[in-house]
């Protein structure tokens, strides 16, 4: 697996990528190593995590993203396992970038 996030990661860091889906793969923890590399990539303009299982530090990576990368216009993020409070921290991060366009989310929250 980790042969796999780590060239999941030199995909993003050295491409001109505009569009990533890795939805429904599952990879839970693993997600966040490959999510940080996303930060500064300044192609980027979709990105579909849906379905990684990440939970709430995986959430916490969303909000950093949405924070620093101001090229991401699409986010589709559910069925992740997050908490309330971490689908607020994103909600709230999204809120201070109004350039984050569609944030396509169905409610799958943990309580």
């Amino acid at each position: 697996m980790q042969r796999t996030i780590s060239a999941l990661k030199d995909l993003v860091i050295d491409s001109n990528l505009e569009y990533l889906s890795i939805a429904d793969s599952k990879l839970k923890e693993n997600t966040i190593d490959f999510l940080l590399a996303l930060t500064y990539n300044a192609s980027l303009k979709m990105l579909d995590i849906r379905g990684n299982l990440m939970g709430d530090t995986g959430a916490r990576v969303i909000t950093h993203i949405i924070q620093i990368n101001r090229h991401l216009h699409t986010l589709f993020f559910d069925r992740n396992l997050l908490s309330f409070n971490s689908f607020e921290d994103i909600v709230n991060a999204m809120e201070e970038y109004v350039e984050l366009i569609k944030a396509f989310i169905y409610i799958s929250i943990r309580f």
